[in-house]
């Protein structure tokens, strides 16, 4: 096994997470590095990568571990010269066992750019010291519904042109995109995003994954 960390950059944040899953696939084949497959009738290569990405988005903290006998240095070096423009691994390790990223997930940090610089919001009087930030979004069927999600926001705070941000992230997920449309409907506040960019990961515990998965 190995674990990898990669980033998604440049347009690569408008490519789908299962295209994603199918170009590095293609990348371990061109670089010649070995993959164990599932049985059965349709038998796929073994990745297992953390959440999905959503569109639109960036992200200097990506996860998957593939079940291979290469060595990590070896799956660096190779796929890095096969995978195309935008995705890059960064680090890797050889593991014994699957650490099931997606499922140890909690939370992640964001980064958003601004096209202009924000106003002083006060956002710990305006919001995180609330109880509630209600999110209004349109389910698979087209029918908006409303949802209490203070409890997913975890850090918020402004610099310039910058919102930082730490949001519920895995089970209890709470998409950047949606909550950045939402946070600029509750301020009346409509500058353009520039981009959405992911920068950490953190487990159950609130370690972040490089220390726990790459550093240990």
């Amino acid at each position: 096994m190995v674990i990898c960390k990669f980033e998604k950059i440049n347009k690569r944040e408008f490519i789908p997470h299962l295209d994603i899953v199918r170009a590095f696939n293609m990348a371990f084949r061109r670089a010649g590095l070995f993959v164990n497959y599932s049985e059965g009738f349709n038998p796929h290569a073994l990745f297992f990568f953390c959440q999905p990405l959503p569109l639109g988005i960036m992200s200097k903290a990506e996860y998957f571990c593939v079940d291979t006998i290469e060595c990590a240095s070896d799956v660096t070096s190779k796929l890095n010269m096969t995978l195309p423009n935008g995705l890059k691994i960064l680090k890797a390790k050889n593991v014994i066992n699957n650490p099931n990223f997606a499922a140890n997930c909690m939370k992640a940090d964001y980064v958003v750019e601004y096209e202009d610089e924000l106003p002083d919001f006060d956002i710990r009087k305006t919001l995180l010291d609330k109880n509630e930030f209600m999110l209004t979004k349109a389910d698979k069927n087209g029918v908006s519904k409303t949802k209490n999600v203070r409890n997913l926001i975890f850090k918020l705070s402004q610099n310039k042109n910058l919102l930082k941000m730490q949001l519920g992230y895995g089970g209890d997920n709470l998409r950047a995109d949606a909550f950045i449309r939402q946070f600029s409907e509750f301020y009346a506040w409509h500058s353009v995003v520039k981009c959405i960019k992911k920068i950490k990961v953190y487990d159950k515990n609130g370690i972040n994954f490089d220390k726990r998965y790459f550093d240990s």
